[in-house]
């Protein structure tokens, strides 16, 4: 894999001003160098209201290499208990006789906030379940649900324990056994990072079934805002709702729904700065510095001449109160188009 701060330097001259401060930019660079050089693609969260935050998240794919590359990029001496869980998990995930081997991908996501330990930054975790996510449009093969669970069942065994745990399990399967048919379960993440630590699941849910689904799960917001964020959101979208459903000895009322590149197979005409979506709150500003970011780039990263991906997800949530924001995720990943070619 690239070295992520490389990476990151090749991107930098891209990133939008106006979604992506310097001071943020720095903070991601930050992160970025004391990353291993496991990391297969990227996203910088950004808020599209006046909040100038900026989160910094990582995907990589090395079962085998991923509890010693992090481990060694955190160096000698005591750790957190944020990393103490998030390295449990790693290790489990690397063994051949674990269920947790199964899960194809991981995220860490940092959250860059006030907070955040500069030197040792801690980073929450989100296991990938779904085997063929990223060709679930292609193939249409129906995910399975049980294969997620068994998978998520072991996540949470490695990273938790008593209480905490048993509340988590019954969470879990609270809102898996109230799946319509057609959803499935595809990310797990346990917000390790933040005090108390929160279980959210990413999920895939057929549009018309989505209220009702929160009905089922006992969701404490309101139905009719979620049916117009539907009606708004996902209007030309033909069938799937992304969810982030959010729990903590029960259904939060915070809740997510991502719009996911994915979703231009279920779209006529794709755009990919979503300026069709309604973003009331959002900044006229940020929408516009949007449209700067998506394309593919050529660069010379570690000595080889790369491809580099990038394009927007985005995300409308509803919080505690029912007020609606919206985050832009700036994606980029890098990919080789000559793998033989190299650069002196």
């Amino acid at each position: 894999m690239w070295p992520a701060g490389a990476v990151l330097r090749e991107v930098e001259p891209l990133v939008p001003p106006g979604l992506v401060s310097s001071r943020a930019l720095a903070r991601c660079r930050q992160v970025a160098a004391g990353l291993p050089d496991l990391i297969t693609s990227y996203y910088m969260e950004c808020r599209l209201d006046d909040d100038p935050q900026v989160d910094f998240l990582v995907q990589f794919t090395d079962r085998a290499g991923a509890a010693p590359g992090f481990g060694r990029s955190l160096g000698p001496g005591s750790k957190s208990r944020c990393w103490e869980r998030n390295l449990a998990l790693l290790d489990k995930w690397g063994q051949r006789s674990e269920p947790l081997h199964e899960a194809p991908l991981l995220w860490l996501e940092y959250d860059l906030d006030a907070r955040a330990d500069a030197a040792v930054p801690e980073a929450s975790l989100s296991i990938g379940l779904e085997c063929g996510y990223l060709k679930r449009f292609i193939d249409r093969r129906r995910p399975d649900v049980e294969a997620a669970r068994r998978r998520a069942v072991a996540a949470l065994e490695a990273i938790a324990d008593g209480a905490e745990r048993a509340e988590m399990e019954a969470d879990l399967a609270r809102c898996l056994d109230a799946l319509p048919r057609g959803a499935s379960l595809v990310y797990v993440s346990v917000m390790t990072a933040r005090a108390p630590s929160l279980l959210k699941l990413y999920l895939s849910v057929p549009k018309p079934a989505v209220i009702g689904y929160l009905a089922a799960i006992g969701w404490p917001g309101d139905a009719a805002q979620a049916q117009r964020l539907l009606a708004s959101c996902y209007g030309p979208i033909a069938e799937t709702v992304f969810l982030d459903v959010s729990v903590a000895n029960g259904v939060l009322r915070r809740l997510g729904f991502a719009l996911s590149q994915l979703h231009a197979a279920e779209i006529a005409a794709f755009d990919p700065v979503w300026t069709w979506v309604d973003m009331p709150g959002a900044s006229l500003a940020k929408r516009e510095a949007l449209q700067a970011w998506p394309g593919l780039s050529t660069a010379c990263v570690a000595g080889l001449v790369t491809s580099v991906h990038r394009w927007v997800d985005l995300k409308a949530v509803l919080g505690p109160a029912g007020e609606l924001t919206f985050k832009a995720y700036l994606g980029f990943m890098p990919e080789l188009p000559y793998p033989s070619l190299t650069l002196a």
